[in-house]
C-alpha cells in the first residue's frame, strides 16, 4: 500500500509537472498564433495595397494609350504651322516643343517671352476646337508621362548630373553628355 501510495504521489507530481510544461506551451503556442494572425493582417493590407496599386496603374496605362492620338494630332498642327515667317511647319513644331519642356520642366508658369509668338500660333490653330493652351500643356504633360512610363521613369537634369558622377572616368561618353546637361541647363533656363 505504501507503494501505491507513493506511485500515487509521482503520478501527481508528474501531473503537476505535465500541467506545468502544458501552460507554458499552451503561451507558446498562443503567441505563436498571435504573431501569425499579425503576419497575415499584414499580408492582408499589403495584398490591398498591391491591388489598389494595380488598378491605379492599369487606368493610368488605359489613359497612356492616347499617346498616339496626341502624336498624331501634333503631326497635323506641325502641318498647319508651316509658312510662319517662312520657317517649316516641323521646325516651328520644335519650338513649341521645347517652349512647353521648358516651362514643365522648370515649373514656370508662363512661356519665355521670345516663344511666345510660336505658342500663339498653336493657339490660332487649336482654337479651331475649342482646345485652349492650358488643355494642351496637360496634353503635353499626359504624352510625357507616357513616354515616362515606357522609358521606365524620367530624371530631373540634377538627377541626370548626379548619375553621371557615379559612371567610371574611363566610359567615352560621361564629358559628352556632361556637356550636353550643361548646354541644355543654359539653353533652356
Amino acid at each position: 500500500m505504501n507503494e501505491n501510495i507513493e506511485n500515487t504521489n509521482l503520478d501527481v507530481d508528474q501531473l503537476i509537472s505535465n500541467f506545468g510544461k502544458l501552460d507554458d506551451n499552451s503561451k507558446h503556442v498562443r503567441s505563436m498564433l498571435v504573431t501569425q494572425n499579425n503576419i497575415v493582417q499584414n499580408t492582408f493590407i499589403l495584398t490591398g495595397e498591391i491591388l489598389n496599386s494595380l488598378k491605379t496603374s492599369s487606368e493610368d496605362m488605359k489613359i497612356l494609350r492616347y499617346r498616339d492620338w496626341i502624336k498624331k494630332l501634333i503631326n497635323e498642327i506641325a502641318i498647319r504651322l508651316d509658312n510662319l515667317e517662312g520657317i517649316s511647319g516641323s521646325d516651328v513644331w520644335r519650338r513649341i516643343s521645347r517652349a512647353f519642356d521648358a516651362k514643365i520642366d522648370n515649373n514656370r508658369v508662363d512661356f519665355r517671352e521670345s516663344d511666345m509668338q510660336y505658342i500663339q500660333r498653336l493657339e490660332e490653330i487649336i482654337n479651331e476646337f475649342d482646345i485652349t493652351i492650358e488643355e494642351f500643356e496637360c496634353l503635353m504633360r499626359l504624352r510625357n508621362k507616357s513616354n515616362h512610363q515606357f522609358h521606365k521613369g524620367s530624371q530631373t537634369r540634377e538627377e541626370a548630373n548626379n548619375q553621371l558622377e557615379s559612371f567610371p572616368e574611363d566610359i567615352d561618353v560621361k564629358d559628352p553628355l556632361k556637356k550636353v546637361l550643361k548646354a541644355l541647363e543654359i539653353w533652356t533656363s
